[in-house]
């Protein structure tokens, strides 16, 4: 099976996509594994054999200039992430998209968007 973006196997596998931006949301801590709060990003998969499927991309909440944040919010955005972002601007709107490997091994998750 290959992996998937919602994590385990038998999901979307590693390529590039066509994809519509659905929001948004917050992610809670998890202390049990060390993880601080987040925000993912939701993505829905406009064409192709995994059509509807839903994958995403979950953000620790460091604003820093070099974080995965920041680098997220200017790529939904198509220029410099600037100090206020309101996702439900971007809702609906088309992506395309690369989903890759995650770096533990499980699953996949959106790594880049470009807007489509």
């Amino acid at each position: 099976m290959l992996p998937s973006a919602e994590g385990g196997t038998g999901g979307v596998p590693v390529g590039n996509y066509e994809l519509t931006f659905v929001g948004a949301e917050g992610v809670p801590a998890n202390v049990e594994l060390g993880y601080k709060p987040a925000l993912r990003f939701n993505f829905k998969i406009a064409t192709g054999e995994y059509a509807g499927k839903h994958v995403s991309r979950t953000c620790s909440l460091s604003a820093g200039p070099k974080t995965i944040l920041r680098q997220f919010v200017a790529m939904i955005q198509g220029r410099d992430a600037g100090a206020e972002f309101d996702p439900g601007s971007f809702v609906g709107k088309p992506y395309k998209a690369f989903v890759a490997q995650s770096p533990k091994g499980k699953g996949t998750r959106v790594e880049r968007v470009f807007p489509g």
